[in-house]
């Protein structure tokens, strides 16, 4: 018999309150190694489940602002060879060489 069920039994008036990380594994292996990780400062599953919610949101904009990029959903300013020299020919009147 387990120490903690046989705690409970003894002393069934007074709930003993689990880890969200026992080994019942009622949660998941992410949230219980972010618990462990924060040397638990993060005291429930509410919080980590937050944290986490947080960290995915973060994660999935910078995806996207990469591909994105990429495939050019965000337009560049693109200049053609004459505006590129239009601006050359200006910044040579400004900055002579």
């Amino acid at each position: 018999m387990d120490i903690l069920q046989k705690y409970n039994e003894e002393n069934p008036e007074i709930p003993y309150e689990d880890s969200p990380c026992s080994p019942s594994g009622e949660y998941g292996a992410l949230v219980c190694t972010l618990i462990r990780l924060s040397g638990e400062r993060i005291q429930n599953v509410q919080q980590a489940n937050t944290i986490l919610l947080g960290v995915a949101i973060v994660i999935f904009a910078f995806t996207f602002f990469v591909i994105a990029s990429n495939f050019d959903i965000i337009p560049t300013k693109r200049f053609s060879a004459k505006d590129a020299a239009k601006q050359l020919e200006e910044y040579r009147k400004i900055q002579p060489f």
